[in-house]
């Protein structure tokens, strides 16, 4: 069984890129908190290489930011291509099938405090009820 569930933030805007026969593709980075602490005491980050293909491709770029947090769910897949000095590479990444959105990008720019402008509220005694 291989089977990948991440939730993570992306480290950058997605660009798409299309294929020669025009199929659309990403490759995006999410940094994935690890569920425990360093010795530091600081919480360690994995920054794991993604790559989605067609349609969800498209959609991701037009809905996410860099920023945006996201849950991923696909399989592990390893290439590998032979470099200028016949060495091997190889590429561990995960091949997205789903994603799923876990914020808004219409809310990710905003103040979290969209009413607070730093102005005093004048109120007037007399129209209290008390």
């Amino acid at each position: 069984m291989n089977h990948v569930n991440l939730i993570g933030r992306l480290t950058k805007d997605i660009a798409v890129k299309y294929t020669d026969n025009n199929t659309p593709t990403a490759t995006f980075t999410l940094a994935v908190p690890r569920s425990y602490k360093g010795a530091n005491g600081e919480r360690q980050t994995d920054f794991i290489r993604c790559v989605i293909w067609n349609k969800p491709a498209e959609i991701l770029q037009q809905y996410a930011t860099k920023g945006s947090r996201i849950g991923v769910d696909g399989e592990v897949r390893v290439r590998s291509y032979e470099d200028e000095n016949q060495k091997i590479i190889y590429i561990t990444e995960i091949l997205v099938r789903q994603f799923m959105f876990l914020d808004s990008k219409k809310y990710q720019n905003e103040d979290s405090e969209p009413f607070v402008d730093g102005q005093e509220i004048p109120i007037d005694d007399e129209n209290l009820p008390f």
